[in-house]
């Protein structure tokens, strides 16, 4: 993900990946029985489907990205539905307060400079009946009950135009104009970055107002994926080591002429290979940690790696996947690349290091070797020994990045 795509709405679709059964909203019921208390929930993937379909939904009436509408909605599961929908489709939201008034409510219609209505039938009649936004207002959306969205039927006859896009409807791709209502099309998924956020859009060519959208978004594993680190749940530790994780699909395999899969084996010149690279705090520029093998019908590669020294930042990983050299020269072309979602935040250690020699109460004869010791618990295994001859004002380094516990100092003078 580019910082052009940074979007508040993402911060639900990261917690909806990394939680999605945890509860995100309570509200409480509305019982026969007022001795009884109960509570409708969404949880944080409920939420974040439910938001997409409002986001399609919303683009879908004809309200397009950056333009201003009106939100009249209760405090309750819809209206958090809605927030997170208008952000995802770019829409700007202009929430007014029922509590000033009608003439405030209309005045303040008139003055936001909206264009769209989106809001509970009660204040889409009380619009009609004092005239809001009249000349003005364009667009009209009627926010039904989480337990009452509208379905399509069915019978629709003639061609379908199918259409597809990668993240909450902001743009289509269309796949076929002259699909046949036979109720299936068989289509070749593009080559595109992965995402969870896919929707397949019908539209009857006949009759264009008869559109329907996925349900829910489903997602689209480019053939090449950074698997972790990816998330700004992954937060790594400086100095630990972890394992790099990729995958790749069927798509990706060591071919030369598009029909044979070469391992290894068959020469080192005929594998596919895959270059990781790492950069840091949001920069472009990317540091070449390793090249690795592509292995036929494998699909999950790791890296042992070490993460550097850079708390408190952030770094992100790239996979690059290059078609093998034997067919392609010294140069082979970028069959695919992926990097990780997001800017994973990096934490300093919290393991403890003791000094066990020397630690007071001995003298050190200069120009001699002394065996300096110590303990450690939850650290990195690497380690810079320093002295001090001032009580700790400053410090002088003897020795860096040893993975020890004692290191033998021949003492200055």
């Amino acid at each position: 993900m580019s910082s052009s795509d940074a979007n508040i709405a993402w911060t639900l679709t990261q917690r909806a990946e990394s939680d999605p059964d945890l509860a995100a909203i309570h509200q409480p019921g509305k019982g026969r029985n007022p001795l009884s208390r109960y509570y409708e929930t969404l949880t944080f993937k409920e939420l974040e489907d439910y938001s997409n379909q409002l986001a399609n939904a919303l683009l879908g009436s004809g309200i397009k990205p950056g333009s201003r509408a009106v939100l009249m909605v209760r405090p309750s599961l819809e209206f958090f539905g809605l927030t997170f929908a208008v952000f995802k489709a770019g829409i700007i939201p202009v929430f007014i307060d029922p509590g000033m008034g009608v003439r405030g409510l209309g005045k303040c219609i008139e003055e936001s400079r909206a264009t769209a209505f989106i809001a509970i039938p009660a204040a889409h009649w009380a619009r009609r009946l004092f005239g809001w936004g009249r000349g003005q207002l364009k667009q009209f959306v009627v926010i039904k009950s989480v337990s009452r969205l509208k379905s399509w039927g069915s019978g629709l006859s003639g061609t379908m135009n199918v259409a597809s896009f990668p993240k909450y409807g902001l743009s289509w791709s269309t796949i076929t104009s002259s699909a046949s209502n036979t109720g299936t099309y068989a289509w070749t998924v593009p080559m595109m970055n992965s995402s969870t956020q896919a929707l397949i859009r019908l539209t009857n060519t006949s009759f264009p107002s008869a559109v329907d959208t996925s349900n829910a978004v489903f997602t689209i594993k480019a053939p090449i994926t950074v698997d972790y680190p990816n998330l700004t749940s992954d937060t790594l530790t400086g100095c630990s080591t972890i394992n790099i994780q990729w995958s790749k699909t069927t798509a990706f395999e060591n071919y030369t002429s598009y029909s044979t899969c070469y391992n290894l084996s068959n020469g080192s010149s005929y594998p596919a290979t895959y270059e990781i690279y790492y950069s840091t705090n949001g920069s472009t520029n990317w540091t070449l940690l390793t090249t690795q093998y592509n292995y036929c019908s494998t699909h999950s590669y790791t890296y042992s790696w070490t993460v550097p020294d850079l708390a408190p930042g952030s770094l992100r990983i790239k996979v690059i996947g290059k078609q093998n050299t034997n067919y392609y020269g010294s140069n082979p072309p970028i069959f695919w690349q992926d990097s990780s979602d997001f800017n994973v935040p990096v934490k300093n250690p919290t393991g403890i290091i003791t000094v066990t020699n020397p630690n007071g109460g001995v003298t050190l004869n200069a120009l001699t070797n002394y065996n300096t010791t110590w303990t450690a618990n939850g650290t990195s295994g690497y380690y810079d020994v320093l002295y001090s001859t001032n009580s700790g004002a400053s410090y002088t380094t003897v020795v860096s990045n040893i993975s020890s516990n004692n290191y033998t100092w021949n003492v200055n003078n």
